[in-house]
């Protein structure tokens, strides 16, 4: 097995050599295949294939960031040894462009280790309005399923006190959360893992702006970041324990802290890294990868790390997230939950502004690869693992996680176990 550091390659979440085939046998000669030689390193000897089929796109709007996009499984195609998801401006549902999502929601999950992907991203970077992403949420929520994740995005949590409570029983308009749905201190009932806090927590590889003006007007940036609740106070976490590598690669700019810390939905850690002008358009790819050890790990510091091109730009430890008396919140856990993974290419003010009269249609957004590299004592490559288990609790509440028109939890015609400190 290839080796990274202490981790090892376990698997391709997707393998384009076998995703060409796939698509040539349901859809006949859509794409002519790359040579060989260039499809050949996707092939790791012993290590694990998995689809993230194209055959099973997203077929949504997603309304909780505002998109202006429908997200159409046309839209994700492969070209040239890479999956190519394509944003137009054309009508549909109502909507003035389509796009792609891909993801291994309930497929294939991850606990632990390193992902990395190869991307060439969608530009100009001196043009705002692409919000490209390679992202991983908790498997019990499905992203674009506002009622999966109703109570339990991005809760990572298992602390039984006010943390877990409607707004953190703090003063009006701390949070708008609804208090996590399947906290710890739920007894009995509708609950996966009975006296264990459980959600859909958010690691982002990648997200990229153009023109933000964080590093000039004609530069991209990528966030990369983590997304947390309950909150601290004022969303800020504590700076004792996050790292800036301030790594200069190739052509981009050092790390800085991001400024955005969140809202009343969620808290973000975040920091951006300055992008290389050249990584747009297939011109050139670039890896991006974070890699993390879950909490209460035998023998291991809890934390999670950023990296552009194999070199870290960021880290924090999870001691950054901790217990905060301020905010009525106890220790915020590095992830547990089992991490399905997600490839978008989205439009949306909520990302930045929308420059409609310069963005260039259609916006293409290349994928070379997704890996996932993990510890040889560590592989866990399940959405259903015996100690953060899912599966029957999707199939209890099935409603909501086949309509993604549904917004929360009761609209989907269930309720929120009852619970006391």
């Amino acid at each position: 097995m290839e080796r990274l550091g202490n981790l090892y390659f376990q698997t391709n979440l997707i393998s384009l050599t076998e995703l060409f085939i796939r698509e040539k046998i349901h859809f006949g000669e859509l794409h002519k295949p790359a040579k060989r030689s260039h499809l050949c390193h996707f092939e790791r000897g012993p290590a694990n294939v998995f689809l993230m089929s194209i055959r099973e796109a997203a077929d949504l709007h997603y309304w909780a960031t505002n998109d202006l996009e429908w997200y159409t499984p046309d839209a994700v195609t492969t070209a040239g040894g890479n999956l190519v998801i394509t944003l137009s401006q054309r009508e549909l549902h109502n909507l003035d462009f389509a796009s792609g999502m891909l993801q291994s929601w309930n497929k294939l999950c991850f606990t632990g280790g390193l992902i990395e992907v190869n991307v060439s991203l969608p530009g100009p970077p001196d043009v705002g309005g692409f919000w490209p992403g390679a992202w991983t949420m908790g498997n019990l929520g499905r992203p674009g399923y506002g009622a999966t994740t109703d109570g339990v995005w991005p809760y990572s949590y298992s602390s039984c006190d006010a943390g877990a409570t409607k707004n953190q029983s703090m003063p009006n308009g701390f949070s708008y959360l609804p208090g996590q749905k399947l906290n710890s201190c739920v007894k009995s009932g509708d609950h996966p893992s009975i006296g264990i806090g459980r959600g859909a927590p958010e690691i982002d590889i990648l997200e990229v702006a153009s023109a933000d003006g964080n590093f000039g007007g004609d530069v991209g940036s990528v966030s990369q970041s983590g997304q947390f609740a309950p909150f601290d106070y004022a969303l800020t976490p504590n700076s004792k324990y996050i790292y800036l590598s301030n790594t200069t690669i190739g052509n981009n700019g050092k790390t800085i802290m991001n400024g955005y810390k969140g809202g009343n939905s969620q808290q973000a850690v975040s920091a951006l890294t300055a992008l290389d002008p050249d990584m747009y358009d297939g011109q050139k790819f670039q890896t991006f990868a974070f890699e993390y050890v879950p909490s209460d790990t035998s023998g291991e510091q809890s934390y999670v790390r950023w990296l552009i091109d194999g070199r870290e730009t960021w880290r924090f430890l999870e001691p950054a997230v901790g217990p905060n008396p301020k905010s009525n919140v106890g220790q915020r856990l590095i992830s547990k939950e089992p991490m399905s993974v997600v490839l978008n290419l989205g439009i949306s003010n909520n990302w930045g502004s929308v420059n409609m009269k310069k963005l260039p249609f259609p916006a293409h957004y290349y994928v070379d690869y997704v890996r996932i590299y993990q510890h040889p004592d560590r592989v866990s490559l399940d959405c259903d693992p015996t100690d953060y288990p899912t599966s029957d609790y999707i199939k209890m509440h099935y409603n909501a996680y086949t309509n993604p028109n549904l917004t929360t939890w009761s609209q989907a015609g269930y309720s929120f176990p009852s619970f006391s400190l």
